[in-house]
């Protein structure tokens, strides 16, 4: 090749690279602007092995190496994963990617992480209390909603929240909330029915969903999660989240009183005229999208607890079609 011929491919390249900027930098532009420095949530011990998170929390940062946005061509739809109180972990990267097959983006980020917090899975499952990971979960995901409104890829896209466990919990406030026009729908998987509590309304249609096998965290093997009851101290007072059934039942009020179980809370919200819907999956236990069906015991600070995790093969399909149904019908 010549050299006139050379260059002139060379500046024809760089000329359309040029316009190729000017074309996307504003989505660039909305993508990748970092929240300025921000300080750390902290870690207080409470007692022996046993540890809270307290304030300040951070808000969405779409620049931290855990955040995942994957968004699929001509995808309406985008699915943010919340994890629960162990941290991001593979089953929100297997629903994350069974749900970009299926032509919904999706966004999920380690709230851990993002916090700058930096432990193990089972230090956090094991080692800390519920309310301060969940009061955690409710503002980083909140903020990352409203992050999606203004983001210029994901701004017209409807979002919908699928949380397990503690991340459910959270993800319920956060319906609670009366302004984000973007969210439709929300998931939640083996809600945790203590922590900051169970909003009393909620604003946008919810589906509950429930391995028939899930015990994770009961005293006995057929304590499950949506029939526990426990007491008022297991939650924290609410702190700048929705009002809901810990105001007035929690570690500092009427702190031997007992938390109505989550069968009684969903019959109360039908009565309410709350827009929801509850299935149980047999063969499955807590955390469906986490592989095979396993059962045993956590040495916890709160003495051996029951687990029953995963599902039978075949669940996590039928669980994925039924996401898929409840999604694209709001």
């Amino acid at each position: 090749m010549s050299t006139k011929k050379y260059l002139m491919k060379f500046f024809t390249k760089i000329i359309l690279f040029i316009s190729s900027c000017f074309l996307t930098i504003q989505n660039c532009a909305a993508a990748t602007e970092c929240l300025s420095d921000y300080e750390p949530a902290n870690i207080t011990q409470l007692a022996r092995n046993l540890f809270g998170i307290s304030p300040p929390y951070a808000s969405f940062d779409p620049c931290n190496k855990s955040v995942v946005l994957n968004i699929v061509k001509n995808s309406t739809k985008l699915v943010i994963v919340m994890h629960g109180g162990g941290g991001g972990e593979d089953s929100q990267a297997k629903l994350a990617s069974a749900l970009n097959k299926e032509g919904i983006s999706t966004l999920f980020f380690d709230a851990f992480k993002m916090n700058k917090l930096y432990k193990e899975a089972r230090w956090w499952a094991w080692n800390n209390t519920t309310g301060p990971k969940q009061r955690m979960l409710y503002h980083s995901n909140l903020a990352a909603i409203k992050w999606l409104r203004k983001n210029t890829e994901t701004a017209q896209m409807d979002i919908h929240l699928y949380g397990v466990s503690s991340g459910a919990t959270a993800a319920l406030n956060i319906s609670s909330n009366e302004d984000l026009p973007n969210l439709k729908s929300v998931l939640v998987e083996g809600t945790a029915p203590m922590g900051i509590g169970l909003p009393d309304r909620l604003l946008k249609p919810v589906f509950f969903i429930f391995g028939a096998q899930d015990n994770y965290g009961g005293k006995t093997n057929d304590e499950y999660v949506w029939n526990r009851v426990v007491p008022c101290s297991w939650n924290v007072q609410i702190l700048e989240t929705p009002v809901g059934n810990a105001a007035g039942c929690n570690h500092l009020e009427n702190s031997t009183n007992t938390i109505n179980s989550l069968s009684s809370y969903i019959n109360n919200q039908k009565n309410k005229g709350a827009n929801l819907s509850v299935k149980y999956y047999e063969d499955a236990g807590h955390n469906i999208f986490d592989g095979r069906i396993r059962k045993y015991m956590m040495n916890t600070p709160s003495g051996s607890l029951y687990a029953t995790m995963g599902a039978a093969s075949g669940v996590s399909d039928k669980l994925l079609s039924d996401i898929l149904a409840f999604i694209k019908s709001h």
